[in-house]
């Protein structure tokens, strides 16, 4: 009994040595500023999008964004893209399909030589065409980018872009139906890879 007693004290004084050595002073490493992109499990994917994306997460078809494909970027950037992913697909009658694949339309950009290399600059980004200057996104044209709140679906759509390409590429999307003619001329040079909600990705 005696013999027993005294294995428990020692246990004890084991497990409090440990806890001390836990928490001492620099022992735990603080998070890096920029914010690198935060761990997601793959099982979240199967659990929140449509029977397709299952189906290629099971074929192993999504691309996962390598070491040197991965952006860094502030808070305040992050931010930005959360408000222009809610904006563009944060109503309740979307899915959470076409949510992560709008994020992975910008996440490409950023990627993309084409575009800046980061994400304020793409997300407001404009070009001059015949003396017009236009935008990229309809969000920060019509001024609603700031006050949009992102949702809880909109923050995970986002995280789960920044680590896999959903989109097999596709760096434009547009809505079929609310696109001039003259517009619809020049996303017809480009593949149409998803349809989703009436919204086109193409490469």
């Amino acid at each position: 009994m005696k013999e027993t007693t005294k294995l428990s004290i020692l246990f004890i004084l084991a497990m409090l040595s440990m806890v001390i050595l836990i928490s001492l002073p620099g022992s735990k490493k603080p998070e890096p500023e920029p914010i690198i992109i935060r761990e997601i499990e793959t099982v979240t994917v199967t659990e929140t999008v449509t029977e397709t994306v299952i189906e290629e997460v099971e074929k192993e078809i999504l691309v996962i964004r390598s070491e040197q494909n991965r952006i860094e970027f502030t808070n305040e950037e992050l931010l930005e893209f959360e408000q222009l992913v809610m904006c563009e697909a944060g109503s309740s009658a979307h899915t959470q399909w076409l949510r992560i694949l709008v994020a992975s339309v910008v996440v490409n950009r950023v990627l993309d030589e084409r575009y800046p290399n980061n994400l304020h600059d793409v997300i407001f980004q404009t070009d001059l065409i015949n003396g017009v200057t236009r935008y990229q996104f309809s969000p920060v044209f019509y001024g609603t980018l700031s006050d949009a709140e992102p949702s809880k679906d909109v923050k995970k759509a986002v995280q789960l872009a920044l680590q896999y390409d959903y989109s097999d590429g596709c760096w434009i999307f547009n809505n079929g139906s609310l696109t001039s003619e003259d517009k619809q001329e020049w996303f017809g040079n480009y593949k149409i890879v998803y349809e989703i909600d009436g919204v086109q990705f193409r490469k």
